[in-house]
């Protein structure tokens, strides 16, 4: 966008968002959970590109009046309707790069059905464990990074060790598309070894498995028209992401999830407590509202092990998501500086402040940094659209004409090679850091990372100087709303980069306001 445009629409990004929650609240079926599981409904950029043409048609309202236009280009066939049809705009609008997603859309049907079937009958091979149905059950919710189930990147070794001497407590892994194959399988032969993991595919019949799939067909059952936003009507960009399958594999764990938890009612077993790892996301909503309809008598808590991202508005419940029972009733903050922003979009929310599992680490005696002032450590976050920005805003700076070691970290979850087929030009001196996390970050003394990880407060508040690009408006909120100041600089333009390449002052900051440390009470809320 030119200067102008892209200021309108930042500040729009950032003041619009409680306006678009209600009126996503607004259009929400209370019980209905294909509609809450669908991407219009997540509120998540990832997946739904509502709330950017929301403030982008906003902006241009704003914009053209103004500055005399004679073409706009858009991406988007609908954006061009609103403008033309809805807003009548007299000028030349053409519609650039609006790809069709037919056969995309078909593959990721064929991709869903044939990994989720191979998980299926692969987890219902052999003997399945028997739980006593006297025991009254806490399941927890984990994803799996690693075939060696006692390292969990989630709750941390800890907790782990701690679950291995209860009876009653379990760990649910979840499977989805775009794990690779082979890691699945082995993954599931180490659950169906380790006493302390259940396969909830044990718990589904091919009946469940069958409608889980049948989501496809059923999502064409929510197109409607939908009330205006700010007198412009989104109907027609609501049923076009209704139609897409980009977030298919957590919609379809979501009634996985839903219909574990009505089997195992069926089957007569007992839930006292359900810890959900809570990133609001579809899987997360079939999981919450499964145990809020079949066990409302047993605690339901979301863990956000993570700390503050309000780029993802998805992680801050909405009122009528709360009372819809797709949330946990309580949701755990890892500090209590988190905890008025998960309260955004929903002042009732109940949250309690809990330990940060993963982030123990931070309150141990570290080694004292003994990085080179010339090396440069980018850090990712694991969420491609933001690597994919980082890297080429760090790439347009040219810092890599400099003579300067440049290291690049790998997020668990996204490894470079899927990041480059998005980057037109890859420097051969970014190298990619095979060490540890801590290990990469103390070989340097230039971090740069952006505001969508822990990573970054994780940084800043254990003493490390970040500079973040602003690429995201919202990049720059998170530390408002922390009220933080100090151990990091953000940057609008790439250009500024090479100058701020020194070292910088740093402060102290008390980790237990952002990470609380264990104590032998306070991890009683995990048992």
């Amino acid at each position: 966008y030119t200067n102008n445009l892209k200021e309108i629409y930042f500040k729009n990004y950032k003041t619009l968002r409680k306006d678009f929650c209600k009126w996503i609240d607004k259009n929400g079926l209370i019980d209905n959970l294909d509609w809450w599981i669908s991407n219009p409904a997540s509120r998540n950029y990832n997946h739904s590109k509502l709330f950017h043409s929301f403030c982008l048609i906003e902006s241009l309202k704003e914009f053209l009046p103004k500055n005399e236009i004679s073409c706009v280009f858009v991406n988007d066939k609908n954006i061009r309707d609103v403008l033309k049809n809805q807003l009548k705009i007299k000028v030349n609008i053409s519609i650039k790069n609006n790809q069709n997603s037919s056969i995309k859309n078909f593959f990721a049907i064929f991709k869903n059905f044939f990994y989720f079937s191979i998980v299926y009958f692969l987890s219902n091979l052999g003997k399945k464990k028997e739980i006593d149905k006297n025991l009254n059950l806490v399941l927890i919710d984990t994803f799996l990074e690693d075939s060696n189930l006692s390292n969990n990147r989630f709750y941390g070794n800890k907790l782990f060790s701690l679950v291995l001497k209860k009876r009653n407590i379990f760990f649910i892994p979840t499977f989805y598309e775009g794990m690779n194959l082979i890691d699945t399988i082995q993954k599931i032969i180490n659950c169906k070894k380790n006493k302390k993991f259940l396969l909830k595919e044990n718990y589904l019949s091919l009946k469940d498995l069958f409608w889980s799939f049948s989501l496809v067909f059923r999502k064409n059952e929510l197109k409607n028209s939908f009330t205006k936003l700010k007198s412009i009507d989104y109907t027609n960009f609501i049923n076009e992401e209704l139609r897409l399958n980009n977030n298919l594999s957590g919609q379809i764990l979501a009634w996985q999830n839903f219909l574990f938890f009505k089997n195992l009612k069926k089957k007569n077993f007992k839930l006292s407590k359900s810890i959900n790892w809570f990133e609001n996301q579809p899987q997360d909503k079939g999981w919450n509202k499964g145990v809020r309809n079949y066990f409302p008598k047993a605690k339901s808590y979301g863990y956000q092990g993570f700390t503050y991202f309000p780029q993802y508005m998805c992680l801050s419940p909405t009122q009528r998501e709360y009372s819809s029972k797709v949330v946990p009733e309580i949701v755990l903050s890892i500090g209590k500086k988190f905890n008025n922003s998960k309260k955004e979009f929903c002042k009732s929310l109940k949250v309690k402040t809990s330990p940060a599992l993963n982030f123990q680490h931070l309150h141990k005696k570290q080694k004292k940094y003994f990085g080179k002032s010339e090396s440069i450590l980018i850090i990712l976050s694991g969420f491609i659209e933001d690597d994919v920005n980082l890297l080429n805003w760090v790439i347009q700076s040219n810092i890599h004409k400099e003579n300067r070691k440049i290291f690049i970290k790998e997020h668990p979850i996204l490894k470079i090679k899927k990041i480059k087929k998005f980057i037109n030009f890859f420097p051969s001196n970014y190298k990619i850091s095979k060490k540890d996390f801590w290990s990469s970050v103390n070989m340097s003394e230039n971090l740069i990372c952006s505001g969508s990880t822990s990573a970054t407060i994780e940084l800043i508040i254990s003493g490390r100087f970040c500079i973040i690009p602003k690429i995201n408006p919202l990049d720059e909120e998170i530390f408002k709303k922390l009220k933080m100041s100090k151990n990091f600089i953000i940057l609008k333009r790439s250009n500024e980069l090479p100058n701020h390449l020194k070292k910088n002052k740093i402060i102290n900051y008390n980790k237990q306001n952002y990470f609380m440390k264990i104590t032998k009470n306070n991890i009683k809320l995990f048992l």
